[in-house]
């Protein structure tokens, strides 16, 4: 079923049903603090009510924390979990049925800093809720709390989230899940989702990410790229925003 799932996912692609990148890019040109946008295969909720790079419906954002061959984290926030780190290779397992699309900064930032702030968050609870300003934290709000210039001023600012299909009405899953909390959906406060954080202009997309366990068949791009090593601190349900 998994097989014939992603042979179907990229039968879309091919077909235009599903807009992927044609570039492909290996693990051995990976850079600490690129982004991992995910699609699912099937859209969900999330992708209902955002757009992301190239009309690709993505609903997960990750960082890659290091480069080092064979033992390459990513730090992510997903329900249930919250904030943690995690072997690429798991990642990969985990969005087996997904594409998975690599974004780089394409402008000067603090790296090291950039990635010790994701770490401060490392154990903070997921943000089923995707508020702002509160203890917990969503995917997307990892990133834009986490990355800044030269001068240590955030990267990214936040949008006025919105929670209405194409049609110009807010979806009833929303509507329901607020107001199982009492509130109100949320509509035009500030926040992102990694759709929309996909099409920022301080990020260039690479590529489909290709490994082994990923479409064999398709060669991988030569890239020479400088390693850098960033190392953990010790210290859907619902698909994360």
């Amino acid at each position: 079923m998994i097989l014939l799932r992603r042979l179907l996912l990229i039968i879309a692609c091919a077909a235009g049903a599903l807009c992927c990148p044609a570039q492909t890019i290996g693990t051995e040109a990976l850079r600490c603090a690129d982004l991992f946008f995910v699609a699912p295969w099937q859209g969900n909720v999330i992708t209902a009510v955002t757009q992301g790079y190239d009309n690709l419906g993505i609903d997960h954002v990750a960082m890659c924390l290091n480069t080092k061959k064979d033992t390459i984290r990513i730090l992510e926030s997903v329900p249930e979990k919250g904030v943690r780190t995690l072997p690429l290779d798991s990642f990969i397992t985990l969005h087996r049925e997904d594409v998975i699309v690599v974004g780089r900064i394409n402008m000067p930032f603090d790296t090291a800093t950039t990635l010790q702030h994701a770490l401060d968050y490392c154990g903070q609870a997921y943000d089923s809720l995707y508020l702002p300003d509160n203890e917990a934290v969503y995917c997307s709000e990892l990133v834009l709390n986490s990355y800044v210039d030269s001068l240590g001023q955030p990267l990214f600012s936040p949008i006025g989230m919105t929670f209405r299909t194409t049609e110009g009405t807010i979806a009833p899953y929303w509507q329901q899940l607020y107001a199982r909390h009492g509130m109100d959906v949320p509509e035009g406060k500030p926040g992102s989702n990694p759709g929309e954080l996909s099409r920022r202009q301080q990020i260039d997309i690479l590529g489909v990410l290709q490994t082994e366990k990923r479409h064999p068949t398709i060669p991988t791009p030569t890239h020479s790229e400088k390693n850098c090593c960033c190392h953990k601190r010790q210290s859907p349900s619902e698909r994360g925003r």
